[in-house]
């Protein structure tokens, strides 16, 4: 495989997170470092029980994402293959985010390569991986990041890979977010609601004071785009902690359509994605700690959202 695939890419310096602390910050941060890596792969692999547990998400993803960001795509897969079949998706989800993508290969060489080396299950993650770095690599320039993506999907014959787009705006520019909101809204409008929910997700993940910046980037959205990135401010507010009970979930959805009460059903969808990311087969399951009538519809939006196959999650249902 050329070289150019294959690097691991250049990093500052490592921040190693002990793979089973309970600090691990996980989600489409600005990339992740693992533990996992300075081990042997199978006694990594061992790290992981034979049923998922509430902190795999977290520890599969961060452990793909350091394995193809410093060992490089072959070793990451090799790594994620020893794995338990739970932890498998999860990990090769991180690898995507992890790898860089060269941006002076031509894409018919990267699809080659990539075919050649990701096992074809997780294929569709990695054409999302290359919309991704390339939109981190451009800062999130629209003007620079769409004319290559839908070049991309033209030659590929693939749909828009929007997920990795609004993961790389959101890591290029979500440090400032409300300046990444104004760039978001710059973009194409059938681009938007990706965009808005994952700098959402950045919201309720970093922001501390609710009541001042939240407000202040809920204000810098588009009317529009409102409930969706209120969507994505309670998966990022959720994601980590789960919802131990029914009133975090109803505090969480609260604070977050203080201003727009009208989405308050976006918010319990962002709710029902952060369970189905964090708890998988088992997210029905933590939804029983909600009370009536929301319980009901955050079980049946989990059950939509596992039984779409064409409508992305962040779509609004």
């Amino acid at each position: 495989m050329p070289a150019s695939l294959q690097a691991p890419r250049p990093r500052g310096p490592r921040r190693l997170i002990r793979a089973l602390g309970p600090a691990l910050a996980l989600g489409c941060g600005e990339g992740q470092d693992s533990a996992l890596i300075g081990q042997d792969p199978a006694e990594a692999a061992a790290s992981f029980s034979g049923t998922r547990g509430p902190d795999d998400f977290a520890m599969a993803f961060s452990y793909g994402e350091a394995s193809s960001g410093h060992l490089g795509l072959a070793a990451a897969v090799e790594r994620g293959l020893l794995l338990p079949e739970h932890a498998r998706q999860d990990f090769f989800d991180g690898a995507a985010h992890g790898w860089t993508a060269p941006m002076d290969v031509s894409v018919v060489t990267i699809q080659a390569e990539l075919e050649a080396t990701v096992p074809r299950r997780w294929l569709n993650l990695f054409d999302e991986a290359v919309a991704r770095s390339w939109t981190e690599q451009l800062d999130g320039r629209p003007d620079k990041v769409v004319p290559r993506i839908e070049a991309w999907s033209r030659a590929t014959g693939k749909g828009l890979p929007l997920d990795g787009v609004r993961v790389g705006l959101q890591r290029s520019q979500g440090h400032q977010l409300r300046t990444a909101l104004k760039i978001a809204a710059r973009y194409p409008d059938d681009w938007q609601p990706a965009l808005f929910e994952e700098l959402g997700w950045r919201a309720g993940n970093d922001l501390l004071h609710w009541h001042v910046e939240y407000e202040g980037a809920l204000s810098d959205t588009p009317e529009n785009m409102r409930c969706v990135f209120i969507h994505g401010a309670v998966r990022g507010r959720l994601l980590h902690a789960g919802v131990p009970d029914d009133a975090t979930g109803r505090k969480t959805v609260g604070q977050a359509t203080a201003s727009a009460p009208h989405c308050s059903e976006a918010a319990w969808q962002g709710l029902a994605w952060a369970l189905a990311l964090r708890e998988g087969d088992r997210a029905e399951q933590a939804a029983q700690v909600l009370a009536p009538p929301e319980r009901e519809a955050v079980i049946q939006t989990l059950r939509t959202l596992r039984g779409a196959r064409n409508a992305p999650p962040w779509v609004i249902l």
